[in-house]
């Protein structure tokens, strides 16, 4: 029964397996790429488990107790990176900021992106007033910088933020296990969450305006015509039929920007 499970499922989705199977070779067949792979799994490995693994905790001014800690060089006092201004151990810094930057990143591209998607597909699909009206919205966020809104966000939302913080302490612990700081400090995670709360608001116009564009094309074409024809609902149409199809430049899009997140959020 399972062999005759796994043979149907296999002659299901033999063309995606098949995909996958040349995607690997492409990929086994590239230097670059294998290390680029195994870079980007170290980052997301260091970037879960960074502050299990640090020798000390981001919050311990060594220096209070130890004078000589003072901006250590490398190699000194058992410090494998030394120390800055305030005696913490660097390397410690590292590997909880890893977690920091791995949090921006996946929370940004997580939330903005597929609400750029959902507008794109929205506009595209039925055009008219609805890509009028969605359209003219992402012209406005478009029409500033990104980075200037994104400062202006982030200077305006950390009061907000923090009030929200300590008006919901289950909200401040679940951030604070997300960040991998202690629950006493959640209060001060005001900044960082402004932060990517910022990027979201700035990041979804440029991938409604993509995905808009692409679905222009893809909905004049016969088989999205075909799935009119058989009664299949604008949703159906649009989720199954016309989003893995221009799915493609997205991925590239996403992969860009989990780097580019991090550098805009610096």
């Amino acid at each position: 029964l399972i062999t005759g499970v796994r043979r149907s499922w296999y002659v299901k989705n033999r063309a995606r397996v098949e995909e996958w199977r040349l995607t690997l070779y492409a990929l086994n067949r590239s230097p670059t790429g294998v290390v680029g792979l195994f870079l980007s799994l170290g980052f997301v490995v260091v970037g879960v488990v960074g502050p299990f693994l640090a020798p000390y905790s981001y919050n311990q001014f060594l220096y209070l107790e130890r004078p000589e800690l003072y901006l250590a060089p490398p190699g000194t006092y058992g410090m494998m990176l030394g120390t800055d201004i305030y005696g913490r151990d660097v390397l410690s810094l590292m590997l909880y900021g890893a977690r920091v930057s791995l949090v921006i990143s996946v929370v940004t591209i997580a939330l903005g992106v597929p609400l750029g998607i959902l507008l794109g597909l929205l506009a595209g699909y039925y055009g008219g007033k609805v890509d009028e009206a969605i359209m003219r919205i992402t012209d406005i966020f478009l029409a500033f910088p990104a980075l200037v809104l994104a400062l202006a966000l982030a200077a305006t939302l950390p009061q907000l933020i923090r009030e929200f913080l300590v008006s919901e302490p289950a909200f401040a612990s679940f951030m604070a296990a997300v960040f991998g700081v202690s629950a006493e400090d959640a209060i001060h995670l005001a900044p960082l969450i402004s932060i990517f709360t910022a990027l979201i608001v700035v990041w979804w116009p440029m991938y409604a305006r993509v995905v808009r564009g692409m679905v222009l094309v893809e909905k004049e074409k016969t088989y999205v015509e075909a799935a009119k024809a058989l009664g299949y609902s604008s949703w159906r149409i649009m989720t199954r039929h016309i989003l893995p199809n221009i799915m493609s430049p997205v991925i590239v899009l996403i992969t860009f920007d989990f780097a580019t997140v991090n550098l805009l959020a610096a």
